[in-house]
């Protein structure tokens, strides 16, 4: 799992690689990984510094019942780890301007090893939303070897936007967290 903050996202990040020990980063990652059993069986920071400032994160798992299996599928959810948990209610009429006070950009890379014996049934389509609000994109890649990338950039401006933009918002918002959830299926090759 790579994953480069940027901006003032990185803020956070840099500061807990500056100040605490690896034992401490370390259990700060494993907090904000949500999947029911795992490891971390390495992790490392690098800041860059240039004009906008970033720290990448680079760490390896592994995960034990990461997948549902039935029968001979597995299913998983390739982005375990970036999920978007905005959810906006649009029930009644705003009243005040939608405010982005600050930008940022977060870019991750999630590589998944395909079981020995196992194809692809089914894979999620790529998702691209480009609008007032934002960039979002998720792309999904099986390579010869039978590597899965899942690859996801999300990207927002500092901006302020009128209070009749709320629900195209709300449908940013809803389209972001359907695409982080997508699911793809393998199958056992037949003898």
């Amino acid at each position: 799992m790579n994953t480069r903050y940027r901006g003032l996202e990185q803020d956070e990040v840099a500061e807990r690689v500056t100040r605490l020990t690896k034992e401490r980063q370390l259990e700060i990652l494993r907090h904000a990984i949500d999947l029911p059993s795992y490891d971390i069986t390495s992790f490392e920071y690098r800041r860059i510094d240039d004009m906008i400032p970033a720290v990448e994160e680079q760490f390896q798992l592994e995960a034990v019942n990461f997948a549902t299996v039935s029968g001979k599928r597995i299913f998983i959810t390739p982005n375990f780890i970036s999920k978007n948990t905005t959810r906006l209610n649009n029930t009644g009429v705003r009243k005040y301007d939608i405010v982005y006070p600050y930008a940022f950009m977060h870019e991750d890379t999630i590589s998944i090893r395909i079981p020995d014996g196992y194809v692809i049934e089914s894979m999620p389509k790529d998702v691209i939303i480009n609008n007032q609000f934002g960039q979002y994109e998720i792309r999904f890649a099986v390579d010869e070897n039978g590597m899965l990338t899942c690859t996801r950039l999300y990207k927002r401006s500092e901006n302020r936007f009128p209070p009749d933009a709320y629900p195209e918002l709300v449908k940013f918002y809803d389209g972001i967290f359907k695409a982080d959830r997508s699911k793809m299926v393998f199958v056992k090759k037949e003898s």
